[in-house]
């Protein structure tokens, strides 16, 4: 267990311009494995697994087990993890209040977290039955959480970061201030120039404004208040979901990079947590078919692990064509309109001219 904790350390990367490589020193962090491995603990139940990754990754220090680690342009932290705070708090689970601002309310009802067997509620909040399928728990929780945050990523690189209809002037001079260094005075002459680029950028921010309406667990009102809150002057106080989220228009820069996967290091690390000591309850118990129901259980989480590998790396992709070739495409169409209103209103009055000049040359005969 101690070298798949630092096979998966090692290879955290952040993917940036550069392809910097970001590692833990691992000597430094044993806290980690006693949260990933606990040997000196031994599980009773789900309940008992759940609420002891709970308390010890959201504790307030981390000589209690909450991951921690920051330089200078890196953070790791699970008190900063939304994934951690959904999770938990979909169990029921305590979590700080400033966090679950961000969540839309009765998120666990939105997801459908809830299971039953024969009207009996096994996943209730505060009574977690052994039955409870925890593995559906964390694809879903997870999974809309990455589409929620890769929607508003989206979103933001065609500078929407607010599910509010803003004015399209507003939206306009956001736009063209970020992308083509136009000032403020200029950016009103340029609506007014070319009228069709603005309406392709109108008819594709507002496609994004609607998509932010259809997030499923953050609430993108409380988000967007943050994005005034991140501070790079000040590292000690660094917001990571601020700094993820409102830092940048241009895709995948490092502060990103370091939020995305501080939520998949987390998740990695839960999954890693809760597989071990599930495999410890199959040893402990006698009953055969409740020992294969939790070795099932363990095995479908690590393949979903496989499953989001590949679409993390899917959606970065994604993300970062969008961010480098979108402000091309809108600088493109921008300047087919030009090249349209030098032809209609310059060009044009030259052209007869010269089919004149054309006729009367065309048939010039040799004096003899």
């Amino acid at each position: 267990m101690l070298k798949k904790v630092i096979t998966l350390m090692m290879i955290l990367i952040v993917v940036s311009a550069q392809w910097v490589l970001y590692a833990f020193d691992v000597g430094e962090y044993t806290n980690v494995f006693l949260l990933t491995n606990a040997q000196s603990w031994t599980p009773n139940s789900k309940a008992n697994i759940l609420s002891t990754y709970c308390k010890t990754a959201l504790s307030p220090s981390s000589e209690h087990g909450r991951v921690y680690y920051q330089t200078e342009n890196i953070l790791y932290d699970s008190n900063q993890s939304l994934f951690v705070h959904l999770l938990c708090n979909a169990l029921g689970f305590q979590t700080t209040a400033i966090y679950t601002e961000y969540f839309r309310e009765e998120v666990e009802k939105i997801l459908l977290l809830e299971q039953y067997d024969k009207n009996k509620t096994l996943c209730s909040p505060n009574n977690i039955q052994p039955e409870c399928d925890i593995s559906r728990y964390t694809f879903k929780v997870y999974s809309n959480l990455m589409s929620d945050v890769f929607k508003i990523k989206w979103a933001y690189v065609a500078q929407i970061s607010s599910a509010e209809d803003v004015k399209i002037e507003e939206r306009m001079q956001s736009f063209f201030t970020t992308h083509f260094v136009i000032k403020e005075a200029n950016s009103k002459n340029y609506q007014k120039k070319y009228p069709q680029t603005v309406a392709m950028l109108d008819s594709n921010q507002s496609h994004f404004i609607k998509t932010l309406k259809t997030l499923k667990v953050l609430n993108i009102s409380n988000l967007s208040s943050l994005s005034k809150e991140c501070s790079l002057d000040d590292q000690k106080s660094l917001n990571n979901i601020a700094c993820g989220f409102f830092t940048s228009g241009n895709g995948l820069d490092y502060l990103f990079s370091n939020f995305l996967y501080n939520e998949y290091l987390n998740y990695r690390l839960f999954t890693d947590f809760y597989t071990n000591q599930l495999e410890k309850l199959a040893r402990q118990t006698s009953d055969q078919d409740q020992k294969n129901v939790y070795i099932q259980e363990a095995r479908t989480m690590n393949q979903q692990l496989e499953t989001f590998d590949a679409a993390m790396s899917y959606a970065l992709e994604d993300l970062e064509l969008f961010a480098a070739t979108y402000p091309l495409h809108v600088g493109l169409v921008l300047y087919q309109e030009v090249l349209a209103d030098l032809r209609d209103n310059y060009t044009a009055k030259m052209v007869t001219p010269f089919y004149t000049l054309y006729e009367k040359l065309r048939n010039v005969q040799t004096v003899e």
